[in-house]
Order: structure tokens, then C-alpha cells, then sequence
């Protein structure tokens, strides 16, 4: 009888240790909890709204359109394209910051210089030449307060602008790469933008504009000049942005409106 009961004692053990090892293997807890965090990640994406589309950036906000500054439509897709190549950040459309700084990097330049004596009775001379010129978009910029639905708004509004350098260029040196740049650096310090924004109840937003600069690259070569000689001195690599204004004041860019559900 002892054995009979040792044995069954043995046997049952032996049946919940199996069944505890199936739980833990499988986990069925954690394998719904990891899909449920999956689930709730949204990655931006078109959708249909109302018979419209609209580009989705996250669980609540969303981009009803996308136009230049004059007011150009630009397709939603292209959008997505520029966020999906990381053109464009989804956290800085979102992010309510009003910095209006152009960005500009130091592009790792190339920097040497000539020990060789300088002449008596010498000037310096620069001479910049481009590698090549192409168009960028700037740090986007909230260019209007956050708003709350219901209310429809159509406006123009004003926006700094200014010129931007590489970290290494001088002073002395701007003059200089205005002169060898393939286009005409603007001298206006501010520009218009035009936008339109419309909220449904319980929703809010703001505008996020993107500048469009005309950007040169190349090399900046400082001279020594004096008693008919002329020493290079130092050769950089450097790059200078404007802004792109047409010709009716309007700054060229993207205007992107930003709605939160």
C-alpha cells in the first residue's frame, strides 16, 4: 500500500513538472504582450479620410496636405518618400519647436597650409571656386502658434531669412564665395509664406515650414601677393546657403500643417 501511494506521488510530480515546463516555453502572457506592443507602433502611411488622404505620422497626428509657399500642391507620396529616405524626421514634423536657424554643417574641409615665406610688402588674395551648386531643405520651422478646433484659418505670414556658412569660412572669405557661386546670394533678411489650416472639434495643430536653399560647395585658396610673386598660403573646402526667394516675395519651400487628434 506504501508503494502504491509512493508511486502516485511520483507519478503526479512528474505530470506538473512537465506542465510547468510547457508554460514556460510558451509563454502564451508574453507572446500577447509582444504583439500587442507591435500593434500599437505606427509607422507613417497614407490612408483614406473622408474621401480624402491623408499622410497618418503617428497614433494622433496626421498631415491633411503638403504645398510650396506660393501654394503649389505637393502630393502627399512625396512626403512619405522624403520621410521613408530620412529627408524628413516624423519627431521634428511633431516637435513644436520655433527655431528658425539654418542648419549648416562642417563638412569634414579639407584645410592646408603653405609654410613658404611671404613676400615683402605682400597683400592676401582669395579665390573661391565651386565643385558644384544643388538645392536643399532647411530645418523645418513652426511658423505659427499651436490652434484649436473647430476653426478654419487662411493666412500669409512673414519668416526670417539669412544667409549660412560652413564653420570654417571667415568674414573675409563670404565676399568671396558670393562672387564664385553659380547664383545670386539674397540680401532680403525676410520673406512671405502663405498657409491655410483647418480643425475639426477636439483637434489641434500648427504649420511647419521647410526653406529651400540654393547651396555651392568647392575651394577657397588664399593667396600672399607682393613684389611680383604670389604664394598659396592655404587651400579649404568650404559650402554657403541661401534662402530661395521668387521673384513675388514669397519664400520657396514646403508648408506642412500638422493636426493633432
Amino acid at each position: 500500500m506504501v508503494k502504491t501511494v509512493k508511486n502516485v506521488s511520483m507519478s503526479l510530480a512528474i505530470f506538473l513538472g512537465i506542465g510547468l515546463v510547457t508554460l514556460i516555453g510558451t509563454n502564451p502572457v508574453s507572446a500577447a504582450t509582444d504583439e500587442t506592443l507591435s500593434e500599437d507602433v505606427t509607422e507613417p502611411h497614407i490612408e483614406q479620410e473622408n474621401g480624402h488622404e491623408i499622410l497618418v505620422l503617428s497614433e494622433d497626428a496626421y498631415i491633411p496636405y503638403a504645398k510650396t509657399a506660393s501654394g503649389k500642391e505637393i502630393d502627399l507620396d512625396v512626403i512619405l518618400d522624403q520621410i521613408e529616405d530620412g529627408q524628413l524626421d516624423p519627431d521634428s514634423l511633431t516637435s513644436e519647436s520655433t527655431s528658425t536657424s539654418p542648419k549648416m554643417v562642417n563638412e569634414s574641409p579639407l584645410l592646408t597650409k603653405n609654410s613658404a615665406v611671404r613676400p615683402m610688402y605682400s597683400y592676401l588674395y582669395r579665390v573661391y571656386t565651386e565643385s558644384d551648386s544643388y538645392q536643399v531643405n532647411g530645418t523645418g520651422q513652426k511658423i505659427t502658434p499651436t490652434v484649436y478646433g473647430p476653426m478654419s484659418v487662411s493666412e500669409t505670414t512673414t519668416v526670417s531669412t539669412s544667409n549660412s556658412y560652413s564653420a570654417n569660412v571667415g568674414t573675409d572669405d563670404i565676399p568671396k564665395i558670393k562672387i564664385g557661386a553659380s547664383f545670386t546670394f539674397t540680401t532680403k533678411n525676410s520673406a512671405s509664406v502663405r498657409y491655410s489650416l483647418d480643425l475639426k472639434s477636439g483637434e489641434h495643430g500648427y504649420i511647419k515650414f521647410f526653406q529651400l536653399y540654393n547651396k555651392t560647395r568647392g575651394t577657397l585658396k588664399t593667396y600672399s601677393a607682393g613684389s611680383g610673386t604670389s604664394v598659396l598660403l592655404e587651400t579649404k573646402s568650404v559650402t554657403g546657403q541661401t534662402p530661395v526667394i521668387l521673384s513675388n516675395g514669397v519664400a520657396d519651400g514646403t508648408v506642412i500643417p500638422i493636426i493633432i487628434r
